[in-house]
């Protein structure tokens, strides 16, 4: 039985995103949320980053990606989370910085599942 039109472009675009999408969700933090972390409060109990470590504890083999917005402070401010990250215990080579986070000034975090680059 042939697909009417409309069930055919909503089958085509769940194809396209399930084989264009390798990221569940992607979790922000604002440069106004950044220095609370940095004054002290613990890191394992800032819900975002907790949030992401426990996502990627479940995927034995996933990725976590930082994107961070374009400059020198944007890639400044990502190596600083990912040397969080590893103090938590994740390997750096399971953690990748990648320019453009999508939100102006924000730095965003997503756990990856496959096409790790």
């Amino acid at each position: 039985m042939p697909l009417n039109p409309i069930r055919y472009r909503v089958v085509a675009a769940i194809c396209f995103a399930v084989t264009t999408m390798s990221a569940w969700g992607t979790e922000y933090i604002s440069p106004g949320e950044w220095p609370d972390i940095q004054r002290g409060i613990q890191v394992t109990q800032y819900a975002k980053l907790a949030g992401i470590v426990d996502e990627f504890d479940r995927s034995p083999d996933a990725n976590i990606v930082i994107l961070y917005p374009g400059g020198k402070a944007g890639h400044n401010w990502a190596v600083e989370i990912r040397n969080w990250f590893v103090a938590l215990g994740i390997a750096s080579r399971k953690i990748a910085l990648r320019p453009g986070s999508g939100v102006p000034g924000s730095l965003g975090l997503q756990v990856e599942k496959q096409g790790f680059k």
